[in-house]
């Protein structure tokens, strides 16, 4: 039972989450992705492991990633606003250049 569990590889404490980048190659292959937002709450580095890995797999495809730590404390609000907008606005001007070569 043990190693069947252990197979699917899903959990965010292992060192190498198969299951998370499987995950997220399959979701980069079948849908139109322009960007990928990576949440990260504060304390929970697991997750902070698969982030190079998730980097890898949206360079290949040439998808920017933007790594979002948080604790949801209050004064955390502005600064999460401006790097947003500044994300969102990296993907408006890819979206541009793209509408722009594809014409």
């Amino acid at each position: 039972m043990a190693e069947s569990y252990a197979a699917q590889d899903l959990s965010g404490s292992q060192t190498v989450n198969r299951g998370l980048a499987a995950a997220v190659e399959e979701q980069l292959k079948t849908h139109r992705v322009d960007g990928i937002l990576y949440h990260v709450l504060k304390g929970q580095i697991e997750f902070d492991f698969e982030l190079p890995r998730i980097e890898e797999l949206a360079e290949t495809h040439g998808i920017p990633v933007f790594r979002l730590e948080t604790d949801y404390q209050p004064q955390d609000v502005e600064q999460l606003r401006i790097r947003a907008e500044a994300f969102a606005e990296l993907l408006r001007q890819n979206l541009m250049e793209g509408a722009h070569t594809a014409s």
